[in-house]
């Protein structure tokens, strides 16, 4: 569910040009996988590669998988014990952002995928993408006691 202020947000110019400019960027990512996918192609052979992608992609799918249902189990049992699970919140944002950069195609992808797999950079960016979204993990707290 869209928070309200989130579409109102969308109004003013200036946020929706920096929205805008941020996915101009991001598609600078995937322009340079496909430059890379085509020169490793040359070298090794297109087949090899995208194996290569493919088999990288399903083991950081499983490692991704096996590290969300950890942290599922500890935030079941810290809620259990009455403490609020500030951090692995965290952890679980830093850990979805991980997951959808190692499922997408390239290794640069992948690379920044595994490395927000480590607890401390997981935690970073799991804090900057939750920062403003404190009050709702609250409510689900409470939800989740019940």
């Amino acid at each position: 569910m869209i928070d309200i202020r989130v579409l109102m947000r969308l109004f003013d110019i200036y946020f929706s040009g920096k929205l805008l400019f941020l996915l101009l960027l991001y598609s600078l990512i995937p322009l340079g996988e496909v430059a890379l996918f085509l020169y490793l192609a040359d070298l090794l052979g297109l087949y090899l590669i995208l194996s290569i992608s493919a088999l990288i992609s399903l083991i950081g799918f499983l490692t991704a998988y096996r590290k969300l249902k950890n942290i599922i189990i500890i935030i079941k049992k810290e809620i259990s014990d009455g403490y609020y699970p500030q951090n692995n919140f965290e952890k679980m944002a830093g850990l979805f952002l991980a997951a959808l950069l190692i499922i997408t195609p390239g290794f640069v992808t992948d690379l920044f995928g595994f490395l927000f797999l480590f607890p401390l950079p997981q935690s970073l960016i799991g804090r900057s993408l939750i920062k403003k979204k404190d009050l709702p993990l609250k409510e689900l707290y409470e939800y989740l006691k019940l």
